[in-house]
């Protein structure tokens, strides 16, 4: 892909997330979504990147996990994290370790960011897998002295646990020295339910840009989105 038409694939991305950005367990956009999932079974958070990467074309084997035999895919459970991050390999941009107290080259801190349906990956460093989330960034804004992270993230508070989906604004704590992660300011999180007691960091994005895509994907980017209700 060129840069040209993946910019229109990253469009793509967020006219999908404008239509499946938001569900609740059982309606109509999670049995799309959201295929495979059982209650009890965790969160919904990859289930919605995986459903984004796989509308687009994505057909690298390591890293969509869903169940598609023309592209030789095929979904294992409680594997999704796990295929977008894989120990950082790239096209993963890694800013931070997911080990405590481990010191590397942060590139948020000069600058670089994760573009529209990049796959973001939180965690708290040394911390449970619990503490683990992955989410789809869709655009950074400064207000203030806040800089905000525009988002589309699955498991989300719901009726039946962590199972929704919701369009977010992530408060970023941005690191002055490279070799320090950065963080998402959930302490402070305005929203009750997203508030926790320690920060999680920001482990790095999975660039959709450069994973391998089918033939079409570029023509299949410029034909509209279907509405679900």
């Amino acid at each position: 892909m060129n840069g040209e038409q993946m910019g229109v694939i990253r469009e793509k991305a967020g006219r999908l997330l404008d239509v499946y950005g938001e569900f609740s367990l059982g309606d109509a956009k999670s049995k799309q979504v959201c295929v495979g999932y059982g209650v009890g079974h965790g969160t919904t958070c990859g289930f919605l990147c995986h459903f984004l990467m796989w509308r687009l074309g994505v057909k690298d084997r390591t890293r969509v996990n869903w169940n598609d035999p023309s592209r030789g895919l095929n979904m294992v459970a409680s594997d999704n994290i796990r295929r977008i991050y894989l120990g950082g390999t790239s096209p993963f941009v890694t800013c931070a370790s997911t080990a405590k107290g481990v010191k590397m080259l942060n590139p948020l801190v000069v600058g670089q960011r994760p573009q529209l349906g990049d796959i973001v990956f939180v965690f708290e460093p040394g911390g449970l897998q619990s503490t683990e989330h992955v989410f789809v960034f869709r655009k950074e804004e400064r207000r203030g002295n806040e800089l905000i992270w525009h988002t589309s993230e699955a498991g989300q508070p719901g009726a039946k646990g962590s199972t929704d989906a919701r369009q977010r604004e992530r408060r970023v704590l941005m690191s002055s020295r490279i070799d320090q992660p950065t963080f998402l300011n959930e302490v402070s999180e305005p929203d009750f339910r997203l508030r926790r007691s320690s920060n999680r960091a920001i482990i790095g994005w999975l660039d959709i840009g450069s994973l391998e895509y089918i033939d079409s994907a570029f023509e299949d980017a410029m034909k509209p989105v279907e509405m679900v209700v």
